[in-house]
């Protein structure tokens, strides 16, 4: 045999022996998809758990030298907790005063003769926001006569809108052009409804709508005959 023979041969044998082992590598991987084993279950999982426990031992880096920072570095960490507990403080002020934003409406006159003679203000509460788009109306939820009149459940006032009410400001209303009493006629006991609708102008970039209504009773049995806040007490 030749040695061109030989080498023949031994090229032949070579190509046998790698289509042997892809055949049993690829006969391996076959049995490990369909009948994974243990440790290769544990070798896919810990390729997963490796990122994790990267970003887990730069994320408590992080907060070691955060702790150091503060540690060294205390007089600028209590100028920040006090920067950030005045922004805290002045947004709840800010807030509370918003909120505490309303009117007052109050009867500050009475006529004996007729109860709706007078006006009823209509009082700004609020030092700082002015109201805009201020609507009222005058209600009567009982009223009874000396000549047995009677009426319930009316609201016999609607105003026009009235533009703004400045901050402070007070505005009179008047109730009196739908009733009218004759010679002799006397209210005995009555109940009137004042409500309320505006909006509060928050630095003229939000507007609050608000509602609000106020009861008065008349005290006809006084020797001063006057509307009292609220209802009363039989």
């Amino acid at each position: 045999m030749g040695s061109s023979e030989r080498r023949r041969h031994q090229r032949q044998a070579r190509r046998n022996a790698a289509r042997s082992k892809d055949n049993f590598t690829a006969k391996t991987k076959d049995r490990e998809i369909s009948n994974p084993s243990p440790f290769s279950t544990f070798v896919s999982a810990s390729r997963w758990a490796k990122p994790m426990m990267a970003a887990a031992r730069l994320m408590r880096l992080r907060v070691c030298n955060l702790l150091c920072w503060i540690w060294n570095d205390k007089a600028l960490v209590v100028t920040w907790l006090l920067r950030i507990t005045t922004v805290i403080s002045f947004s709840y002020l800010i807030y509370d005063r918003i909120y505490e934003t309303g009117v007052t409406i109050s009867a500050a006159a009475s006529d004996p003769k007729n109860p709706f003679y007078f006006p009823f203000a209509i009082i700004n509460n609020s030092h700082i926001f002015e109201i805009m788009h201020i609507k009222y109306n005058c209600g009567i939820e009982n009223l009874k006569t000396n000549n047995n009149f009677s009426l319930s459940r009316v609201g016999f006032v609607v105003s026009n809108e009235f533009p703004r009410l400045d901050a402070g400001g007070i505005l009179n209303i008047s109730c009196k052009r739908a009733l009218g009493f004759g010679n002799g006629v006397s209210v005995v006991s009555a109940v009137a409804v004042i409500s309320v609708d505006y909006e509060t102008n928050i630095f003229s970039l939000y507007s609050l709508k608000r509602h609000q209504e106020m009861k008065f009773t008349w005290a006809a049995d006084t020797s001063n005959p006057q509307w009292i806040r609220g209802e009363m007490v039989p």
